[in-house]
């Protein structure tokens, strides 16, 4: 809430006052969408509790140089949500909007979804993510070097696979499966959910 109140004031001072309605477009920073999707997104009618929600994807593993689709069986953090602009500008009438949602995991219960084309969102690893990485069980088929390299240009992105990252990325596979055989991935990754979930419900409360 107290978030809020800073972010909200702010932005509505550097828009048209005139807007009567706002789609929030909402994406992690470390992943992509694709430039048709911003298009797609702009020509749905508006519609007070609309949100316009993904399903299939893909995965970029930024070190490996290769892509793969990603299959998630919950609703990813890609997403839009329209307001009418008088509550999504007003920090108490936003957090009641909202009130119900806790991650991207709820949007789609809360709201009334309306699905987008797949393949307009890419998942990015790097080494240094907790719960998402390259042998995540969403992660689907993996495409050839040819195909990834097309998939990518789509996002903007020019990649050149390589065997040295290839062989490298192999034993950081294996070290991963010892985690997931022992359990510590599995804690990390509650714990990591539990202290965001913490501090989210810490900021909402003000």
């Amino acid at each position: 809430m107290a978030r809020l109140e800073i972010i909200l004031p702010q932005l509505k001072a550097s828009l048209d006052s005139r807007e009567t309605r706002v789609y929030e477009t909402c994406h992690s920073s470390d992943d992509m969408l694709d430039p048709r999707d911003m298009e797609e997104i702009s020509r749905h009618e508006y519609k007070e509790r609309k949100i316009l929600i993904h399903k299939k994807g893909f995965i970029f593993d930024k070190q490996r140089q290769k892509v793969a689709e990603w299959n998630p069986i919950i609703n990813p953090p890609f997403y839009t949500i329209m307001f009418p602009a008088d509550i999504f500008f007003d920090p108490q009438k936003h957090y009641d909007y909202m009130r119900n949602s806790k991650s991207h995991e709820d949007v789609g219960r809360i709201f009334d979804p309306v699905k987008l084309p797949d393949y307009r969102y890419c998942v990015v690893v790097h080494g240094q993510n907790i719960s998402t990485n390259w042998w995540h069980p969403f992660r689907g088929k993996v495409f050839s070097n040819q195909q990834a390299r097309k998939i990518m240009a789509e996002f903007g992105i020019t990649i050149e696979p390589s065997m040295k990252a290839e062989i490298r990325l192999m034993i950081r596979h294996y070290l991963a499966r010892i985690l997931i055989r022992t359990g510590f991935y599995k804690m990390l990754k509650w714990l990591k959910n539990k202290t965001e979930n913490y501090f989210r419900d810490l900021s909402r409360d003000g």
